[in-house]
């Protein structure tokens, strides 16, 4: 198991990605990384599909799995993480 958390349980801390009008997408500051839950390469397929792009497509982080950097369609740039390529 890539973290010892309990994700399906509601025990862990969830978050919500709002709009304002006072904020704009970026490529700079914070990255969230979303851990996927099963092949990083399926993922990241999709994102490309959905018109997103992918600058990091792959990044191994040895004992702590792999993780893909991306590009939403907004123009947000969000991480997303997984123990499996």
């Amino acid at each position: 198991m890539l973290f010892d958390v309990p994700f399906n349980t509601g025990e862990t801390v969830g978050g919500s990605i709002v709009v304002r009008a006072d904020r704009k997408p970026t490529t700079y500051g914070p990255v969230i990384h979303r851990n996927v839950f099963g092949i990083l390469a399926d993922a990241v397929a999709r994102i490309r599909v959905a018109g997103g792009t992918v600058p990091v497509p792959f990044l191994n982080q040895g004992k702590f799995g792999f993780l893909a950097s991306f590009l939403d369609s907004e123009g947000n740039r969000v991480g997303l993480i997984s123990g499996e390529k």
